[in-house]
């Protein structure tokens, strides 16, 4: 059963360089294997895992005005599977940011994320992930099994401290692409930028032409798959 929130920003204020801050806190249990989707238009994601139980969630509003600060709302629904937090979309017209930090447990099934302008940060250890950003750069240390990373103008760096267990599309359109593997990941890995340059650390083809350059590889048995793409930008693919 969920239970839909919406939370309005009545908290303290303070002010940090001549801008209104309000502080939101709240924690939501989830079971092992649960689902979390966090969708908002304007601010930065940053995530770390822990091993509770609990999803714990603090939204930072930023505003010139007091009454900007005051009309900006969160949506939550909460069940035991899973949580959905969101920036509503009736809050766009609102003079404001919404910067979200969680602590959440590294036993989730799936992380979803997406934000229009802000950045994506991930630290610790996930399982399948969907990272989306319009504009603001994406970066993710720590383990995951696989999943989707896209940010339509911003960097992308990605580096894997276990060895690759699952498939991950990564794409860019503006922005260039690191990607650090640990030596003997076993995937089959294809890359391509239409105008940057490839660099590769593992036995791989690299081709120019034209049409941009492109980079293919299998690396040991290639059991899982690896796709990085961009248009514009430089693609890196590094061992640890």
């Amino acid at each position: 059963m969920f239970m839909l929130t919406t939370i309005i920003a009545l908290v303290s204020v303070s002010f940090v360089f001549g801008s209104q801050e309000k502080n939101i806190k709240r924690s939501f249990p989830i079971e092992p294997g649960g689902t979390l989707i966090l969708k908002t238009f304007r601010g930065d994601i940053e995530i770390s895992t822990y091993s509770g139980n609990e999803v714990n969630m603090e939204a930072i509003i930023y505003a010139e005005e007091r009454t900007e600060a005051d009309k900006m709302t969160i949506e939550t629904e909460a069940g035991r599977n899973s949580v959905i937090i969101s920036t509503p979309p009736t809050a766009s017209s609102i003079q404001a940011d919404i910067d979200y930090y969680l602590k959440v447990p590294g036993n989730l099934d799936t992380l979803q994320l997406s934000t229009l302008n802000g950045e994506i940060k991930l630290k610790g250890t996930y399982n399948r992930l969907d990272l989306t950003t319009l504009n603001g750069d994406i970066d993710v240390s720590g383990e995951f099994i696989g999943g989707s990373i896209i940010s339509t103008n911003g960097d992308i760096e990605i580096s894997l401290k276990g060895a690759l267990s699952g498939d991950i599309s990564v794409r860019s359109t503006n922005g260039s692409i690191e990607m650090t593997v640990k030596p003997g990941s076993d995937f089959t890995v294809e890359a391509g930028t239409v105008s940057g340059s490839i660099r590769s650390e593992f036995d791989t083809t690299i081709t120019a032409s034209l049409a941009g350059s492109q980079l293919k590889g299998t690396i040991d048995k290639g059991t899982y798959k690896v796709s990085i793409t961009t248009v514009t930008g430089d693609i890196r693919l590094q061992k640890r």
